[in-house]
């Protein structure tokens, strides 16, 4: 059976969505409903899934700003306007703001720079025991129709780096793509999920109206209609526990489109980072800086979450680790492009390592 997605607006609804973070957390509600309510009333959204009229899955995001920053290179050429015709309708939250077209950059005058308006998605999850299922990937990608009846056109969160599920439909599901990694984003955490390591996070950006991001939102099923990139409830999507706040926490994979398939070139790939085999588990020993090559590999566990339980100086080993790589490489003007699964990731017989591949400029 397809979940049914849709905004929530009642009490009750964010109410259902505030216990549902319990369970994927394992701890005390990350954003109360009390506070859902507030940032729905000054344009927030809240998407649902449900099953049965059982929510089961949700994400949380609000309006903002940012430092005006130059797209990615890759990135810079949005998709062709799709043909004139009647759009779908889109659910929107209610509060001021409902539907108004996209802000214009703005100065602050106090900083003397340039602004531009953004969408930050804090918040994904679905229930633990219907992941797998299709229903993170349909959230976000309902959430991107939404953002663009609203005429936001970039949608930001952050994920922990080490998770490859995550990273896997990030990047190469969604086509995000990281330029910045931030030490300690959120101190530390003493949820499940993070509890013991430093909250480093990769920020993706996400451009709703580039190709790369559209042939994806098209192999999930998604037909846009109109000029303002609306687009009916995707087919088919995948699903998630995400936690922007913590990182997504273990997506499901699905199908791949035939786009993000390119096993040839990423074979090609050098790989940065050194690693050795501690008893089936990956284990870093040293990694050398890029050289300038149009693109570069670095290779994280499969199974980080798994494997480090019990192992808490091998978490932390891994999180030194891949924060000195990934901060030389995004440094030296590379972006994550995407992120490459070992056979059988999320089907019970992973491989040891992911790779993720570095570019210098955005692939289609």
């Amino acid at each position: 059976m397809e979940p049914e997605i849709r905004p929530l607006e009642s009490h009750d609804e964010l109410s259902q969505a505030e216990a549902l973070e319990r369970v994927v957390w394992g701890g005390p509600p990350i954003v109360p409903a009390a506070t859902m309510r507030a940032v729905l009333e000054v344009g927030g959204c809240v998407m649902g899934a449900w099953l049965d009229g059982e929510l089961v899955g949700f994400c949380f995001g609000f309006p903002g700003w940012r430092r005006r920053q130059p797209v990615p290179p890759g990135l810079d050429e949005p998709a062709p306007d799709p043909p004139l015709g009647p759009a779908p309708p889109v659910p929107t939250p209610p509060g001021p703001g409902e539907g108004t077209p996209a802000r214009p950059a703005s100065a602050d005058p106090a900083k003397g720079e340039e602004r531009e308006p953004v969408f930050h998605s804090d918040l994904l999850a679905v229930r633990p025991d219907l992941r797998d299922r299709g229903i993170g990937r349909r959230l976000k990608l309902a959430q991107r129709q939404w953002a663009l009846a609203q005429g936001i056109h970039l949608i930001t969160w952050t994920y922990d780096p080490l998770q490859a599920r995550n990273g896997y439909l990030n990047l190469t599901r969604l086509g995000g793509v990281v330029r910045r990694y931030v030490r300690e984003f959120y101190g530390t955490l003493d949820d499940e999920l993070n509890r013991g390591l430093p909250a480093d996070r990769a920020v993706v950006e996400w451009y709703l109206r580039s190709p790369r991001v559209s042939r994806r939102a098209a192999a999930a099923g998604v037909v846009e209609a109109g000029r303002r990139g609306v687009e009916p409830a995707p087919r088919g999507a995948g699903g998630a526990g995400e936690r922007g706040r913590g990182g997504e926490a273990a997506p499901d994979q699905g199908a791949r489109p035939a786009a993000e398939a390119r096993p040839g070139a990423d074979a090609e790939v050098p790989v940065l980072n050194r690693l050795r085999d501690a008893d089936g588990i990956p284990e870093p020993v040293g990694w050398r800086p890029p050289q300038g090559e149009p693109a570069v590999g670095v290779r994280i566990p499969a199974q980080f979450a798994a494997w480090r339980q019990g192992r808490p100086h091998w978490g932390l080993a891994w999180r030194y680790h891949l924060r000195e790589v990934l901060e030389a490489c995004l440094a030296a003007g590379y972006l994550m492009d995407r992120c490459i699964p070992p056979t059988g990731l999320g089907g019970g017989s992973a491989g040891p390592t992911a790779l993720y591949v570095l570019t210098r400029r955005a692939s289609p």
